[in-house]
C-alpha cells in the first residue's frame, strides 16, 4: 500500500539579496589574505594584500582559519535582523562582535577542531593526536612558523582570540577598507535591487546562474540541498563566486557574487561579449593551454596531471580552478578523487562567438 505521509515535495528554494557590511568584511579579507594564486580578482585586492605588514598577515591567518574553515562567521551573519545597523554601520557591527559572549567565540575553536579531525582522516599516513600536530598536517605547506603559532595560541584561549577579531577587523577597516566599502556601497545597493526585482524562482541550479552568470558547480552536490540562499554582492571576487554553508545540513547557503557592471547593458551585444571573457582568461596561460592538450580526447585526475607537467600540485590545483570558473573544463568527484574532462559544448560555443568577430 502507498504510504501517502512519506511522499514530501523539495520546499521551494527561498532566495534573499543582503548588502552586508558583516558579511563583506570576512569574504573581502579572505580574498585579500592571499590571492596570489588566483588569478582575476579586482586589482585592488592585490594592491591591498601587498600593503599589508607581516604582523597583520599574521593575525589576519589566524582569526580566518579558525573561522572562515569551520564556516561560523557566516552563521554569525545569517543570525543578524536584515535590518541591523551592523550590515551597514561599523561602529555598530563592532559594537555587535563585541556583544558576542565569549562562549561564540569558542565554537570558532571548536569548528575549527572539528575541521582539523575531518582533513586528518582523509590523509594517508598522517597520525597527528595533538591540534599542534594536525595544524602541522593540514598547513605546513600554507603558514610559516609565526603564522602556526599564533594560529595555535588563539586557539587556546577564546579571550584573546575575541579581542584578537575585534582588533584585526578595525584595522583592516580603517588602513584599508573604509573608503573603498563605502565608495561601492551604492553599486552593490543597484545590483540586491535589481536581482529582488526579478523575481527568481525554480531550482538553486537555475537561479545560481541568472545571479551569477557563472556555472553552477555540479561536484559540489550537497549545495543542490539548499532550501535557503543568501545572495550578498562583493565588488572585488572578480570572475569568482563564494559559496559558504550556514547551516550543518546545508539547507542554507550564502553566496558572494561580482556586482560590478562588466558591459553595456542595453547593448543587445553585451552579453555575448560578457560571456567570452571566462573561457579566454581561463586560456590565456602557457600551463593552462598545457593541461587542455592533457585532457585532449579523455579524462584525468588531479595528480596525473601534476606527475605529466612536473609542477607543484599547489600550481596545478590553482590552474585547473580557474579553468573550472571559466568553463573549459568539468569536473567531476568520486570518493577522495577530482576528475577533469575538456567541456567541448564551451569550446564550441566559444569558438562560434568568435566566428562572429570575422570581417564580411
Amino acid at each position: 500500500m502507498l504510504r501517502l505521509d512519506l511522499i514530501q515535495e523539495k520546499p521551494a528554494l527561498q532566495t534573499e539579496f543582503l548588502v552586508s557590511l558583516a558579511a563583506d568584511m570576512f569574504s573581502t579579507m579572505s580574498l585579500v589574505h592571499n590571492p596570489a594564486d588566483i588569478e582575476g580578482f579586482d586589482q585592488w585586492v592585490y594592491t591591498t594584500h601587498s600593503a599589508l605588514t607581516d604582523d597583520m598577515l599574521v593575525d589576519m591567518t589566524a582569526i580566518l582559519i579558525l573561522g572562515n574553515k569551520s564556516g561560523v562567521y557566516t552563521r554569525w551573519v545569517k543570525e543578524l535582523p536584515r535590518d541591523a545597523a551592523a550590515h551597514r554601520d561599523f561602529a555598530a557591527y563592532i559594537g555587535w562582535l563585541n556583544s558576542l559572549p565569549v562562549s561564540r567565540y569558542q565554537d570558532l575553536i571548536s569548528g575549527f577542531e572539528r575541521m582539523l579531525d575531518e582533513h586528518c582522516a582523509t590523509l594517508p599516513d598522517i597520525a597527528a593526536d595533538s591540534v599542534a600536530e594536525k595544524v602541522r598536517a593540514c598547513y605546513d605547506e600554507y603558514l610559516n612558523d609565526r603564522q602556526a603559532e599564533r594560529l595555535l595560541t588563539l586557539h587556546g584561549d577564546a579571550v584573546e582570540l575575541k579581542a584578537q577579531v575585534i582588533s584585526v577587523i578595525t584595522r583592516f577597516w580603517e588602513q584599508f577598507y573604509r573608503e573603498n566599502f563605502n565608495r561601492h556601497l551604492a553599486m552593490m545597493d543597484r545590483s540586491a535591487a535589481y536581482h529582488v526585482q526579478q523575481g527568481y524562482s525554480g531550482e538553486l541550479p537555475t537561479v545560481f546562474v541568472s545571479v551569477t552568470g557563472r556555472r553552477f558547480p555540479k561536484e559540489d552536490t550537497d549545495f543542490e540541498r539548499a532550501e535557503r540562499v543568501i545572495f550578498v554582492p562583493s565588488s572585488h571576487i572578480g570572475p569568482y563566486v563564494m559559496v559558504s554553508p550556514c547551516a550543518d545540513d546545508d539547507t542554507e547557503l550564502m553566496i558572494h557574487y561580482n556586482c560590478r557592471p562588466t558591459g553595456a547593458v542595453d547593448s543587445a551585444e553585451a552579453p555575448a561579449v560578457q560571456d567570452l571573457f571566462p573561457p579566454l582568461k581561463a586560456l590565456a596561460d602557457e600551463t593552462r593551454l598545457q593541461i587542455l592538450a592533457l585532457l585532449s580526447g579523455r579524462e584525468l585526475y588531479a595528480q596525473q596531471i601534476v606527475e605529466a607537467l612536473d609542477i607543484s600540485q599547489s600550481a596545478v590545483s590553482r590552474h585547473l580552478k580557474l579553468m573550472v570558473t571559466g568553463g573549459i573544463l568539468d569536473v567531476r568527484r568520486e570518493e577522495s578523487m577530482k576528475y577533469y574532462v575538456i567541456s567541448e559544448r564551451v569550446l564550441a560555443a566559444l569558438s562560434e562567438k568568435l566566428q562572429t568577430f570575422r570581417a564580411g
